[in-house]
């Protein structure tokens, strides 16, 4: 809430906001606030994930896009036994396992649930503080990093299905119409404006967020601005407390104290992070991307030409 309470500024321009503090702010009347804020802030962002009965409503009477985050469990095969899941793609082992089985997905098992690595011994530096031999906080609780990647490439597929509309409505109407692409297609301030002026008229949400949480009515109908130290934050040294201070009278300002570096990088590559040999290398393909400025690119244009 803490974040919430100066929205415009902390969460900058935001096209889409993502809900993630339901373990510790459960209750529908924290993301009442949080979503409302969002929506007075600079845009009016898609609502991705959180309280669905909140987010229906403030679809209904202010407009606004809202999505509610798939598991990507559809379709993931079932983890058999030690031997069979080393013929399941690299991405779906251990995800499901069969109920006779289940040992092989459990919390407990952290060698298929948790893989992290803190320090990586190299020739030129050692550590002067003894180092943990894993990352700390992996309890019970704590989903793993193969949930973790499923649910990145979940929102990621949503972001790219998006892109992929949106190119194809650019390039339907203007096979038609021509260059430049008509505004009504990509000019979207008035619907920003007309979903802002609704959430700032909006009397009451399902939740009566700014009631239960005994803070003014106003709160949840203004969109706040906000300095603060906590981060992630949008524009940290604009949005930071430093910001704001008034110089001391010998003109000076407190600045903040940076760690030196121990050593200097580039690190040597983690095992933790690195994907094995046989699966498919998301980074990889991605990062496979045609250099239209290389030389060999316009020589091969060239000589085409010719």
């Amino acid at each position: 809430m803490q974040t919430a309470l100066g929205s415009k500024s902390l969460y900058g321009e935001a096209d889409v906001i993502i809900w993630d503090s339901s373990m510790t702010e459960h209750e529908a009347a924290f993301y009442d606030l949080y979503a409302r804020q969002a929506l007075n802030g600079n845009r009016a962002p898609v609502l991705y994930h959180g309280s669905m009965g909140v987010q229906t409503q403030l679809h209904q009477e202010t407009g606004a896009d809202i999505f509610v985050m798939g598991s990507g469990m559809v379709g993931m095969p079932i983890t058999m036994d030690e031997e069979q899941v080393l013929d399941l793609p690299w991405a779906t082992r251990y995800m499901v396992c069969d109920k006779r089985r289940e040992d092989l997905c459990s919390d407990r098992n952290a060698a298929t649930k948790y893989r992290t690595k803190c320090w990586i011994d190299r020739p030129d530096f050692t550590p002067p503080t003894k180092q943990d031999t894993y990352v700390g906080s992996q309890v019970s609780w704590h989903p793993g990093f193969r949930v973790h990647q499923l649910t990145g490439r979940v929102i990621s597929f949503v972001i790219l299905d998006a892109l992929q509309r949106a190119l194809s409505i650019w390039s339907e109407n203007t096979i038609t119409a021509g260059h430049p692409l008509s505004d009504e297609y990509w000019h979207i301030t008035n619907y920003y404006e007309s979903i802002k002026s609704k959430a700032r008229q909006l009397n009451h949400t399902e939740s009566n967020g700014c009631e239960i949480l005994a803070l003014p009515k106003r709160v949840c109908n203004m969109p706040l601005n906000g300095r603060s130290e906590f981060t992630p934050r949008a524009n940290p040294h604009e949005t930071s407390i430093l910001s704001i201070l008034k110089p001391k009278p010998d003109g000076t300002l407190p600045q903040y104290v940076y760690t030196k570096m121990l050593y200097d990088g580039p690190d040597v590559p983690n095992p933790a992070l690195s994907v094995p040999d046989d699966a498919i290398d998301v980074y990889a393909i991605a990062g496979a991307r045609r250099n239209l400025q290389s030389s060999q690119f316009h020589r091969d244009i060239v000589e085409a030409s010719l």
